[in-house]
């Protein structure tokens, strides 16, 4: 805000997490109005029921995943479409060489450590969990001493990412019970400015609750292998 009138800002801002208590399930985003005229937001909204927010137009609500399918989704291998033909049409050698490439850590690593970090700080009460705070201090001691870099920080992810995942362990078993939501679009801006989001039960129409392939590179949802040439 102490910028001169007119000026930009043109560098980087580091991603920040917030963890609070709440009766209720808000998100404060009135700071977002100072992002401009007509701002897109996305909001993935792990909950124990499908929602929707309130005061809000119900188009927003563009994605709704059990948590049993939301599961597998981070836990197995990448879908695989079958184009002209099936499964059965299919070389086993072209399948099995198809393996390392349906590992789906690439695309949704950091969606299961977010989401098993909140469900076992949402199962223990606690607000920071141990590795969490083992982050932040690496990372302030690596700033006090200016060795930042790909090397360090590598070596610090490393350890950090061992860390999360035996802390974490089984808690990525509660999004079962879960559902995830997702909202998409622009917010109406009087609602962002005057009040803290608030949601409530919904659930949208099954013939909207679709993948949206637009919004997605194909090889992020399935992968499609050629068919068996016959003789």
């Amino acid at each position: 805000m102490d910028r001169p009138q007119g000026s930009s800002f043109d560098g980087h801002v580091q991603g920040m997490g917030f963890r609070f208590k709440t009766e209720q399930p808000v998100i404060p985003m009135r700071l977002s109005v100072f992002n401009g005229e007509d701002p897109r937001n996305v909001v993935y909204m792990l909950a124990d029921q499908p929602m929707r927010m309130d005061d809000a137009p119900k188009e927003l609500v563009v994605r709704q995943i059990n948590g049993e399918q939301l599961y597998r989704n981070l836990t197995e291998p990448l879908q695989m479409v079958f184009t002209g033909g099936t499964e059965k049409e299919v070389d086993k050698a072209n399948i099995d060489a198809l393996a390392s490439m349906r590992d789906p850590s690439p695309f949704v690593a950091q969606a299961k450590v977010l989401f098993a970090s909140d469900l076992l700080a949402a199962r223990t009460s606690v607000l920071s969990l141990d590795h969490e705070d083992s982050e932040k201090e690496l990372l302030n001691i690596s700033e006090a001493l200016g060795l930042r870099g790909t090397e360090i920080d590598g070596l610090h992810q490393g350890q950090l990412t061992a860390e999360r995942e035996q802390a974490t362990d089984g808690a990525l078993d509660d999004v079962k019970e879960m559902h995830l939501t997702v909202l998409d679009g622009v917010f109406p801006q009087e609602l962002l400015a005057a009040q803290n989001l608030s949601f409530s039960s919904y659930t949208m129409p099954m013939a909207k609750n679709t993948r949206r392939t637009d919004a997605l590179r194909p090889q992020d949802l399935y992968t499609s292998v050629p068919r068996k040439q016959k003789q």
